[in-house]
Parts: C-alpha cells; sequence; structure tokens
C-alpha cells in the first residue's frame, strides 16, 4: 500500500473525520476545501443518512439483508452494526476494491 499517493477511501476517511488518513489524503481534503469549503460537512451528512437509511430499513421495512458497495474503510458505526441494533439477525455483505479497504477488511 502506497501512502504517497491517495486512495479515495481514506479521502473519504478524512471527510467523515476518521482515523486511516495520511499527507496525501489530507492534501486532497485541503484541495477540496479550496473549492467548496463545505465538503467536509456534506461528507459528514452523507454518512449520517446511510445511518438513517440503514436504520429505517432494519426497523420500518424489516429488512435484514444489506449490500454495502463500496463499503470504504470502517468508521466509528459500520452498516452492519446500525442494522444489527435494530435487528441482531440483520446480516452485511461488504464489497470495496480500493486496496486500502479491502487489508482493513
Amino acid at each position: 500500500m502506497d501512502t504517497s499517493k491517495p486512495s479515495m477511501a481514506r479521502v473519504y476517511d478524512a471527510f467523515i473525520a476518521g482515523k486511516d488518513k495520511f499527507e496525501a489524503e489530507r492534501e486532497v481534503l485541503r484541495g477540496v476545501q479550496k473549492i467548496a469549503p463545505d465538503a467536509v460537512q456534506v461528507g459528514r451528512q452523507c454518512r449520517d443518512w446511510l445511518l438513517r437509511v440503514v436504520r429505517d430499513l432494519a426497523g420500518q421495512a424489516g429488512i435484514d439483508q444489506f449490500l454495502d458497495l463500496g463499503s470504504g474503510l470502517p468508521s466509528a458505526v459500520n452498516t452492519h452494526q446500525k442494522a444489527q441494533r435494530i435487528n441482531p439477525e440483520a446480516r452485511v455483505v461488504y464489497f470495496d476494491i480500493d486496496p486500502s479497504v479491502v487489508a482493513h477488511g
């Protein structure tokens, strides 16, 4: 894993204040923030939206199987954790092709 080159998964991790980022990702984040100052806020809102959707699907809709495509790096609350808080029998399959994510998986 070459940490001198930015990984999209680690850039997104930087947007949501994750711990798995390096200087290459911080540099991308700073560049994005120059053009879109609210980018970090938007990234966090997207993550919050995902967790609300999973909560509602696992709860109100009774969904117990999830496919998380482009799952990214583990974060504070992951899809399976959110779903299993509502339905302990819920199952999640994660898929990502980013080498950083695969290494963590």
